[in-house]
């Protein structure tokens, strides 16, 4: 049986397992680290921290020295609250994180075999999600909420191209309580469903509405009241320019710069961030070398037909 074939009766069960090993592997490669105490930066154990305060009834974490929503509006920890009540050790947020991200392969095959046509390619996708460096450096860099995000995105994105309204509104707004910059990721996909090849406005303005909102009980309602000055991101960014707006432009209009900026240290380009961004990068360039021709074929065919019915 060719791959195609058993790609197309078996690739849905195929990438879960595919999922469920990796998810597994990254949540004993967290224990190990733990073990090990090498889990030096304080996210991890800040976020802890926050869920079993959350259990008390209380906001406010001592590692931060303020209430957690005051710093970034992390609204996904009240989803985690229940397992947290249940199993109160930190490894439950390196696990809930790890499935997290596994998962998103189930998202990017059911988008692959939309976009390719071919099931063997979205099989192959999911694969290369599931193996890439970023993804293992997220995984096992501490703890972050946004990370909860990455799957319902992608179903969101996979459901807008279906044209399932309420199933991509219901997967922003879970994606939105991860953190506040989640609602950028949100506007890109109104912009797709307002303006790309299935044009829905009436998606692109509910996810419009749900970005918005996120931002505004962000910047409007949680920091002005719980983080008391404390928090100011904003003096990250003073050397581009005495105001946010203006630090903008100044990054749009020396674009250079502001790579050099992200890539650099004090002395030059950091080879660990460089490394980083080329791991994140690479495994992506390089993947249509290594796929096999009858896998990527109908996908080319099917680019083509679409081309001459263009034309």
């Amino acid at each position: 049986m060719r791959f195609e074939e058993w790609s197309g009766r078996h690739g849905r069960p195929l990438t879960g397992a595919l999922a469920a090993v990796v998810a597994a592997g990254y949540l004993t490669m967290g224990i190990v680290k733990y073990r090990a105490f090498l889990y030096d930066d304080f996210d991890l154990a800040l976020f802890h921290q926050a869920l079993l305060q959350l259990l008390r009834g209380s906001f406010y974490t001592s590692i931060r020295g303020m209430a957690w929503l005051g710093d970034h509006s992390s609204l996904v920890l009240f989803a985690v609250a229940p397992l947290a009540a249940v199993i109160r050790h930190p490894m439950l947020l390196v696990a809930v994180q790890a499935v997290a991200l596994a998962a998103g392969a189930l998202a990017v095959r059911r988008l692959a075999r939309a976009v390719t046509g071919s099931a063997g390619a979205a099989v192959l996708l999911a694969l290369a999600w599931l193996l890439q460096p970023g993804l293992g450096y997220v995984a096992l860099f501490e703890f972050h909420p946004e990370t909860l995000a990455v799957p319902a995105l992608m179903f969101a994105w996979a459901f807008l191209r279906e044209g399932r309204r309420g199933p991509a509104l219901a997967c922003a707004a879970f994606a939105l309580l991860g953190k506040e910059d989640v609602a950028l990721a949100v506007l890109g996909l109104a912009l797709v469903a307002a303006f790309g090849r299935r044009r829905d406005r009436a998606l692109a303005a509910g996810l419009a509405g749900l970005a918005l909102a996120a931002l505004a009980l962000t910047f409007l309602v949680l920091k002005p009241h719980f983080s008391a000055g404390i928090v100011d991101y904003g003096r990250l960014y003073r050397s581009w320019g005495p105001t946010t707006g203006q630090a903008l432009v100044a990054m749009l209009t020396h674009p250079l710069r502001a790579a050099g900026a992200l890539l650099g240290g004090t002395n030059g380009f950091d080879p660990f961030k460089v490394a980083f961004v080329l791991h994140l990068v690479l495994p992506w360039a390089l993947l249509l070398k290594h796929v096999p021709g009858h896998v990527v074929a109908p996908w080319i065919a099917h680019q083509a037909q679409g081309r001459q019915m263009r034309v």
